[in-house]
């Protein structure tokens, strides 16, 4: 059997891009207890699959500063609130709907993160 050392990286590269560029979804799942870093890169790497990239690119802007706002020292749900305030303002979206769309994304946030046991 032949292997395509080729195909094998380019596919390296690009798992770990896509696992970069949403950063701060797999720091929302570090946040949680008990969390790896493979467990939550393998969580990341499968929600991509998952949703549509807009989507995607929302709850990884509103994580950006939700983790900011919790190591500021706010509460959890006053963080979430507030960045998704900011966030909806910053790019011009409902803020129910983004609110709506963020939630939906974190519940298949959550079976990712179950499923990379």
């Amino acid at each position: 059997m032949r292997i395509n050392t080729k195909a094998g990286i380019s596919a390296a590269v690009v798992l770990h891009v896509s696992v970069a560029a949403f950063a701060d979804t797999t720091g929302m799942c570090l946040n949680m207890a008990g969390m790896t870093d493979d467990r939550c890169a393998c969580a990341t790497e499968a929600l991509a699959g998952e949703v549509k990239a807009e989507a995607l690119n929302l709850y990884d802007a509103v994580g950006t500063r939700y983790l900011e706002k919790l190591s500021s020292g706010q509460a959890m749900v006053e963080a979430w609130d507030g960045a998704i305030a900011e966030t909806a303002s910053e790019r011009g979206v409902d803020r129910h709907s983004l609110l709506e769309t963020t939630n939906d994304v974190g519940k298949a946030h959550r079976t990712a993160i179950l499923a990379c046991d």
